[in-house]
């Protein structure tokens, strides 16, 4: 029997390193804002466990699946077959998946919907954004051309943005694998996490007197969510503000969302809790999966103009106090 070349089984082994790259890997470093959900969770329980309790939605995109693969010979399953990342760089959203579908299978389904696009809302082409094939999807709105870019910067991942001038900067910053710090800090054991650092390049306008989020989102077998997010403020001062300001709003808008189911918003009310350390505010949001099959179905049979009934809505009573500071 002859001996495999140790060379051959290195290069095996390369290859299969440069096949499985993760997309975090190419969050730029100067990004202040990053997220990340595992796509396949989502649309598995979705799918197979249907949280809304919406069954005929799920039963529609089962049936829609089904044609997909008829027509193109793909599972559209494997387009997103595990971590999806963003970031924010200045104004612009960045998308870092994780695909099933190679760039040679999804440059042939790109061609298909070019050459049989009908929609005078889009338009389909190819171009070349720092030195890799791009494809883009322009939506013509208002006049205006809204161009979006897909590009492969691995075998299994693709990368999304906004196609403009300064979109072969971040395909090149992409490329350099920045090593974000804040990728350390991203629970990727949760549904979906985020964190956010609000004091780099000047601070955030929206957000002026916070300095970092940190959230995440889980989701049970038994559809429970489970949001938490930590807000560290400036000061004490605000911590205490901000913190007796959700306890405040957050039900008062949920009591005026629900106001004609009062057992189910004060249910989803309970679910809120709040508590402040020194310049931290940590919150938590718990609703059960009956509650949130309940929420969604009576979010889909009331229109926008019954979102706000007449009502006294669902908060805390009037002898309640701010916390002391």
């Amino acid at each position: 029997m002859k001996k495999i070349p140790l060379f051959f089984i290195l290069s095996v082994l390369f290859v299969n390193l440069l096949s499985a790259a993760e997309p975090e890997n190419f969050i730029p470093s100067q990004s202040t804002a990053i997220f990340r959900f595992n796509a396949k969770m989502l649309i598995n329980n979705f799918l197979t466990q249907d949280p809304t309790g919406l069954a005929s939605q799920a039963e529609e995109i089962r049936s829609n699946i089904d044609k997909f693969k008829e027509v193109t010979n793909i599972d559209p399953m494997k387009l997103l077959t595990g971590q999806v990342w963003g970031a924010t760089v200045g104004s612009d959203a960045l998308i870092y998946a994780k695909t099933g579908i190679s760039e040679a299978e999804f440059a042939n389904l790109f061609n298909v919907a070019a050459n049989s696009n009908k929609n005078a809302e889009y338009k389909l082409s190819t171009t070349t954004v720092g030195n890799k094939k791009a494809f883009v999807a322009t939506k013509i709105q208002g006049g205006k051309e809204r161009p979006v870019m897909i590009s492969y910067l691995a075998e299994d991942v693709v990368f999304i943005a906004p196609l403009q001038n300064n979109t072969p900067l971040y395909v090149a910053a992409s490329l350099q694998g920045g090593k974000n710090p804040l990728a350390a800090k991203i629970d990727r054991q949760a549904l979906a996490a985020m964190a956010a650092d609000l004091t780099k390049d000047g601070g955030n306008a929206n957000l002026p007197q916070m300095d970092m989020i940190f959230a995440k989102l889980n989701f049970s077998k038994k559809q429970d969510i489970h949001l938490l997010a930590d807000m560290i403020c400036k000061n004490e001062k605000i911590a205490n503000q901000l913190s007796f300001q959700i306890q405040m709003m957050l039900p008062g808008l949920i009591g005026m969302m629900f106001g004609q189911e009062p057992e189910l918003a004060e249910a989803l009310v309970k679910g809120l809790s709040v508590a402040q350390q020194d310049k931290t505010v940590h919150a938590e949001y718990k609703i059960s999966g009956e509650n949130l099959q309940k929420a969604a179905i009576y979010m889909a049979k009331h229109s926008s103009q019954n979102a706000m009934p007449e009502n006294e809505g669902i908060g805390p009573k009037k002898s309640s106090s701010a916390p002391k500071k």
